[in-house]
């Protein structure tokens, strides 16, 4: 079932446009005005040459920003307009996937999937296995959301303090059981949504290759920067970092490439290179990203102040919980051996090797995850 528009959103550009020939010869000659006004007293060719250059290329740079940049959108049209996806739904700010599994009077296995993404990714990359895996274990629901600073979830401030509850959290009155899946980053999500999830009698808990080490994180003594230098320096580093990550996130090839090294085979679809590139037409998401990226003192995989490694063991540990790693064995961005690590000398955790896959089993071969994640929860 195909739940994506058939092509990308209409009347939107997802990369940079070409700059037309006569405002490239304008752009030029601004650029020789300002690098002869700067040398006019410099007799260095060298110089002059290499000072036009750049004069050049930023001129180029800010013209087409401002003139030729990518299609953005903002929440009210994502909401309204283009809703990247029929199961797409916003509360609070956030953005998520959720589908509903026949009836509430349907006796149901399980209260409830969670589904959690990797760096770079957001609840699209479950698309193609979301339905499948809620109809395969028969699960009342299930529920993808995008992590904070990726995805389409709004930008602000205000909606990104706020953290989204799954619809089965603390709400299971039959104490059906629950599944909670987590992808490569995704992982510390999901293991913190363990953690925090009662009211089920038994909750299955999936790791797919998991960005975990297995090592316990030492308090050290870190260099405290006031405030206010702390704001000058994140202020200056924005602009370069904006301009930067637009142009590479824009580009279709760097996607194709990216993805290529994590799927066994290096073959990309243009749907699944879709789903990476849609999340770039949010306004503002770029902010979202560099401030999950500098956010200093706070783990989006913590809980309780744990590490992966700590939260990963105190998880397993609970009563009622499973906790199995499914990992691919032609992974090349996450090796099959450090989830061997993570499971030595601890016989609470299970291992499920993936043969043919790599790093993104749930998107390179979509039945044999979906017939994996059956098989152990059934």
């Amino acid at each position: 079932m195909r739940f994506l528009y058939p092509s990308p959103l209409p009347h939107t550009n997802l990369s940079y446009s070409t700059i037309p020939k006569r405002s490239k010869f304008a752009t030029l000659a601004c650029a020789a005005t300002t690098s002869a006004l700067v040398h006019q007293k410099n007799n260095k060719i060298i110089c002059s040459v290499m000072q036009f250059i750049l004069t050049s290329i930023t001129f180029m740079l800010v013209y087409q920003e401002c003139q030729h940049s990518p299609t953005r959108l903002s929440d009210r049209e994502l909401r309204h307009t283009h809703v990247p996806c029929k199961l797409s739904k916003f509360e609070d700010g956030g953005h998520f996937l959720y589908y509903e599994n026949g009836n509430e009077n349907q006796d149901f296995d399980f209260s409830g999937v969670s589904l959690h993404h990797g760096f770079g990714a957001s609840s699209l990359s479950f698309l193609p296995s979301l339905q499948l895996i809620c109809e395969g274990v028969n699960a009342r629901c299930v529920y993808a959301p995008d992590a904070e600073g990726f995805g389409f979830g709004s930008r602000s401030r205000r909606s990104r303090s706020r953290q989204q509850q799954s619809p089965f959290q603390n709400q299971n009155q039959n104490h059906k059981p629950v599944i909670i899946i987590g992808h490569s980053m995704g992982c510390r999500e999901a293991l913190r949504v363990a953690a925090s999830t009662t009211g089920s009698s038994k909750k299955i808990v999936l790791l797919v290759a998991p960005a975990i080490i297995k090592k316990k994180i030492q308090q050290k003594k870190t260099l405290r920067f006031p405030s206010r230098l702390k704001s000058l320096i994140t202020l200056m580093l924005y602009p370069p970092f904006r301009l930067l990550i637009k142009r590479i996130v824009a580009s279709e090839r760097f996607w194709r490439s990216g993805l290529s090294k994590a799927m066994t085979g290096g073959v990309v679809s243009d749907d699944v290179v879709q789903r990476y590139r849609l999340p770039s037409l949010v306004q503002g998401w770029e902010r979202g990203l560099f401030d999950f990226v500098t956010r200093k003192g706070k783990d989006s995989g913590n809980e309780g102040g744990k590490g992966g490694w700590e939260l990963l063991s105190s998880v397993a540990s609970e009563t009622g919980t499973r906790v199995i790693i499914l990992h691919g064995k032609e992974d090349s961005i996450i090796n099959v051996r450090n989830s061997k690590k993570l499971i030595e000398g601890n016989d609470q955790i299970e291992l499920v090797e993936l043969e043919g896959v790599g790093h993104v089993p749930h998107e390179e071969d979509v039945n044999l995850f979906v017939d994996c994640v059956k098989k152990v929860c059934n």
